[in-house]
């Protein structure tokens, strides 16, 4: 664990900054995954900014960026009248609905400074859930430590249905006693979980290196 926690400061397998990390943690929250990247994809597509660039074999490939607060403030008419003022024919876009409220409600949050990212990265991570109102827009602890994983660096845990299901598998572990036992007071936590998710999601790779 201590050679790939000091190789290139671990294994990131995502690279977010505070707002990406938050706004596709409130997507992806009681979303299934082709739902949650359609809401992404509408919200760069709408809010974010158009690009394009050279990729070898493919030629100029047009992509959209990931909305700034700014840009999703400017556009909330839009979700507004997309997914709030709507009708619910079906289960879907009423879950559309409470995932896109939720994403109105940081948006205008974060503009009108309630919350603040470059201040809440000097808080201690139970300061930091407070700050961010997480508990108000996020219930599940589970989710709430891949924030802070993956958009603060915290060192953190985060324990998703995928993680644990492959714990449960490869150790014989329940997953919280896996991380209590082994991990507790362990400085490189966050590292661990990105790189056993890493591994997991590449378990081809290097088997020879899986060691428990």
């Amino acid at each position: 664990m201590r050679e790939f926690a000091t190789y290139s400061d671990g294994v990131h397998v995502l690279n977010q900054g505070a707002h990406e990390a938050f706004l596709t943690t409130l997507l992806q929250y009681r979303q299934y995954g082709s739902e949650s990247k359609r809401l992404m994809r509408w919200l760069c597509e709408n809010c974010g900014e158009e690009s394009r660039k050279l990729i070898k074999g493919l030629g100029s490939v047009r992509y959209f960026s990931v909305p700034t607060i700014e840009q999703m403030y400017s556009k909330l008419w839009l979700i507004g009248e997309t997914f709030l003022d709507v009708e619910f024919p079906d289960g879907q876009q009423a879950l559309d609905f409470c995932t896109m409220d939720r994403v109105y409600q940081y948006v205008c949050a974060a503009y009108e400074g309630e919350i603040s990212f470059e201040h809440c990265q000097q808080s201690n991570d139970e300061k930091l859930l407070l700050d961010l109102r997480m508990h108000e827009w996020i219930p599940d602890e589970r989710v709430r430590k891949r924030i802070m994983l993956y958009g603060f660096g915290r060192n953190v845990f985060p324990l998703s249905k995928f993680m644990e299901g492959k714990i449960r598998k490869h150790t014989h572990f329940e997953p919280d006693l896996f991380v209590d036992w082994y991990l507790y007071d362990s400085p490189y936590k966050g590292y661990a979980s990105q790189y056993m998710l890493y591994k997991f999601l590449n378990p081809i790779e290097r088997q020879d290196k899986w060691v428990w």
